[in-house]
């Protein structure tokens, strides 16, 4: 299933990074750089209207051929304009599907300011599955036909495991304070017990506007990560130090977490490089430097079968087979354009996506061959 991952990972660092892993002084759509505050008085267009792609975006698959994609408002509206496809035939085709109406909950500047641009969705069933958007978290059980408020708070990230599922949620009051909130708690749930429940531990972002937050989750574990900390939780609500040195990325193949080193301060991707722990993040060794490319680093993602990937400038998708090979680029924006590359996903060892969107429009690319070639696939029109 997707992109496989042995740890949940909450990355707070300066720079910090939403949905797939990004450092980068120009961050990809949807990831640290959120929307203004909305303005006053304006009015959200109607749920499910938008484009899929055109705004902060999330992709999830429950397995090769059940998918998702989730595209949030982008700065132009108020609150909302959700739209969530799906496809049960590996992604050739999708269909839309009901939304929550975000319209009916109040959210602050602060929040919008800080969280507007994050969008997720999962599911761990066809049934089942969260839509998190502007710090509200809303869950179905009958396919997306009823969402319903979680209502944990501020949701800065979410991320799931099987039936296993974690959020990171801010402790600050909610208010209509124009500061972002710099302190969150871990908050969890199991396939044994569904209600949610609070870790003890309460943790910093260090402040700013530029902290972010990851969730990578896998194995019914979870690393969270501060400004300078890592920490592994455990089903029980207890954080257990690890190894900040990487962030984790997620599983290069079973039981190998990949992590990114050299963090901090966006800068080439050249000067990266990528470890590997067996130990879920307490400890890690060196595999591998970056792509062979002075532009900026943004998300990286495994195919999970030993096949790494990431994205520099925005603009230039770059491979590696890890097993013996060298970096390749094989995906390039359109020419003239102010296109960017992001998401990426992979379902399986095969099946990829990445969004590729800007001034020439938006576009969904696939890959069934392991990210070696990529085409376009027909989305759902506006309305449709």
């Amino acid at each position: 299933m997707a992109v496989a991952v042995v740890a949940l990972l909450v990355t707070l660092a300066v720079g910090g990074f939403n949905g797939s892993e990004s450092t980068s002084p120009t961050p990809p759509p949807g990831e640290a750089a959120a929307p203004g505050a909305p303005p006053g008085g304006a009015l959200s267009s109607p749920p499910g209207s938008g484009s899929v792609g055109a705004g902060a975006t999330s992709i999830d698959f429950l397995d090769p051929d059940h998918g998702w994609i989730a595209t949030g408002c982008s700065s132009e509206c108020i609150v909302s304009n959700p739209v969530i496809v799906r496809t049960d035939d590996g992604g050739r085709t999708w269909k839309r599907t009901r939304v929550p109406d975000m319209a009916v909950m109040p959210i602050s500047p602060s929040v919008w300011r800080s969280l507007g641009g994050v969008v997720d969705v999962r599911f761990v069933s066809r049934t089942h599955g969260w839509y998190l958007q502007a710090g509200e978290l809303w869950g179905t059980t009958d396919g997306g036909t009823i969402w319903r408020s979680s209502h944990l708070g501020v949701v800065r990230d979410f991320a799931t495991s099987g039936e296993d599922a974690w959020a990171l949620v801010d402790d600050c009051p909610v208010t209509y304070s124009l500061n972002p909130c710099t302190r969150f708690h871990v908050a969890y749930r199991t396939r044994a017990d569904p209600s949610w429940r609070r870790a003890t531990m309460s943790l910093s972002t260090g402040g700013g506007p530029s902290a972010g937050a990851l969730l990578v989750a896998a194995n019914h574990t979870a690393l969270v990560g501060t400004a300078g900390g890592l920490f592994t939780a455990t089903q029980t609500g207890a954080l257990v130090p690890a190894d900040p040195t990487c962030q984790p990325i997620g599983d290069l193949s079973p039981g190998r977490l990949l992590g990114r080193c050299g963090i901090g301060g966006g800068g080439d991707a050249s000067v990266f490089s990528f470890a590997l722990s067996g130990d879920g993040g307490r400890h890690w060794s060196h595999l591998l430097g970056g792509p062979p490319s002075r532009a900026w680093s943004g998300a990286s993602t495994t195919n999970g079968a030993g096949v790494l990937f990431t994205i520099t400038g925005g603009a230039t998708l770059w491979r590696v087979d890890t097993t013996g090979g060298a970096w390749a680029p094989v995906l390039q924006t359109t020419a003239g354009t102010t296109d960017e590359l992001y998401p990426i996903y992979f379902a399986d060892a095969h099946h990829g996506f990445v969004f590729e969107s800007g001034s020439s429009g938006t576009r969904l690319l696939a890959t069934h061959d392991a990210g070696l070639t990529w085409n376009a696939v027909p989305l759902p029109l506006p309305g449709s």
